[in-house]
């Protein structure tokens, strides 16, 4: 990646950018997670996870923030942290595609350290599918610890099955 690079998070906040987002996730969601889970488990958990609807009550109801990750005015990724009782959840960080491998996971994760310190967090907990290894071996690889394994049941005969990851820093 290009030092000189500018990226920018910008907090989703407005209908307008929750029907941007609900499109990018779409688009990325559907790219990747298919080949992990099937088309149908992926099509399912997109709606109740990342539809417009799904974004809305997560915004409104739920405390969660998302913020696109953008390079040159594009947006090529998204966040979506929920702060906990002593953890900042990291429910989402995806980049698209031709994004990946290029610094930017590394940029969004310093990011996420930053809102987790303003809210007086030392750790970052989250869930990722136990057949997503290129995720979990960058969790992994920039300090991410498993702690967990986990089986949800999100209905309609469908789970995620996942491991649950925590990163301890330090100020």
């Amino acid at each position: 990646m290009d030092n000189s690079t500018n990226v920018d998070f910008v907090l989703v906040e407005d209908p307008e950018s929750i029907a941007i987002l609900a499109n990018l996730a779409q688009e990325i969601w559907m790219e990747h997670f298919p080949v992990l889970i099937g088309n149908s488990t992926a099509e399912y958990l997109y709606e109740r996870m990342l539809s417009i609807d799904a974004l809305i009550t997560n915004i409104g109801n739920e405390n969660y923030q998302y913020y696109f990750t953008r390079v040159n005015d594009e947006n090529i990724g998204f966040i979506g942290v929920q702060p906990q009782e002593n953890t900042l959840f990291l429910s989402k960080l995806y980049l698209k595609k031709d994004f990946r491998g290029k610094g930017y996971g590394r940029q969004q994760l310093e990011f996420v350290k930053e809102i987790a310190r303003h809210f007086g967090f030392k750790s970052i907990k989250l869930t990722c599918n136990r057949g997503n290894t290129s995720s979990i071996d960058m969790y992994k690889h920039v300090g991410f610890k498993i702690t967990d394994e986990v089986d949800t049941d999100v209905g309609e005969g469908y789970y995620m099955n996942d491991y649950v990851m925590v990163w301890d820093f330090d100020e």
